[in-house]
């Protein structure tokens, strides 16, 4: 049922997709052992226990930063004031929503369950964003884009040497230079 549900959910829904809550085969919670889509560890230490997280952490944990950028593209275009930082935004809604779509296909297929909300982490940043407006939004908005995607780059990167699943691999290939693109226009809208 959780599937059939799953497969109903719109692109935009799928925003909400973005941090596990639920618990792992080893009944520690997830949220409590994996690192965030930037590469921050929340709280259990994977990163610094084992050098890499497994396939499954990796897949919620890159859904997770990718929800999170579409959320963040959203709000952009809402409130952005720059024309250009809109269509970054609208750039960001369509890649990531892309990405996660086919996330969402390889979880499917290895019965991993997706996160349903965001991290507190990720919350904390949309509403530190939504409470600006206007050139401030704009600048504070690209800032985190190059944050977010500069340590989503170096994640992928290390997991690309450590990923088991073919396919998952495939997608790390297929998915990074969109990355690198993404934090190249997030630069040099900065400048």
């Amino acid at each position: 049922m959780k599937t059939a549900i799953l497969t109903l959910i719109t692109p935009a829904i799928l925003t909400l997709f973005a941090c596990n809550s639920s618990t792992s085969e080893s009944g520690t919670s997830n949220s409590d052992t994996t690192l965030t889509a930037t590469g921050q560890d929340r709280g259990g230490g994977v990163e610094s226990a084992r050098g890499n997280l497994n396939d499954e952490e990796f897949v919620k944990e890159a859904v997770n930063g990718g929800m999170a950028e579409v959320e963040l593209g959203e709000l952009a275009v809402e409130k952005a004031e720059d024309a250009k930082v809109k269509e970054f935004a609208n750039m960001m809604i369509t890649d990531h929503t892309k990405a996660n779509e086919e996330l969402k296909i390889l979880a499917d297929k290895k019965e991993i369950s997706l996160p349903i909300e965001p991290t507190a982490e990720k919350k904390m940043v949309k509403k530190n964003l939504s409470s600006l407006s206007g050139e401030e939004f704009d600048k504070a908005y690209i800032e985190q884009m190059v944050k977010d995607h500069t340590k989503t780059i170096s994640l992928f990167e290390k997991q690309m040497t450590s990923v088991k699943d073919p396919e998952l691999k495939t997608f790390i290939e297929n998915t990074l230079p969109t990355i690198k693109g993404h934090l190249e226009h997030c630069r040099k809208l900065s400048e």
